[in-house]
């Protein structure tokens, strides 16, 4: 897919959070989103992205016992978490 120079396949809000990992799902045709926090408080990230997401899920980091959770993704203080988006 082309983008503009201004335009990003996914953000997040946060200057605390920073996304290290955007993968395809080994086992599923979701996304995944591994980020860490880089801060010792916890810290409540917003995903946006050029495609729509319409779905969350935290995993553990080799992608096991999905769990739905809020667009309003929680990182803990000093936490490396994994999130499966269901992009379309």
């Amino acid at each position: 897919a082309f983008l503009p120079a201004t335009t990003s396949f996914y953000t997040i809000d946060s200057d605390n959070v920073i996304i290290s990992t955007i993968k395809k799902a080994e086992d599923t045709d979701e996304v995944i989103a591994r980020m860490y926090n880089v801060k010792g408080h916890n810290e409540t990230v917003n995903v946006s992205s050029y495609f729509d997401i319409q779905g969350y899920k935290k995993t553990n980091i080799i992608e096991e016992f999905p769990k739905a959770v809020p667009p309003q993704l929680q990182v803990g203080k000093f936490a490396i978490e994994t999130f499966s988006l269901d992009v379309k």
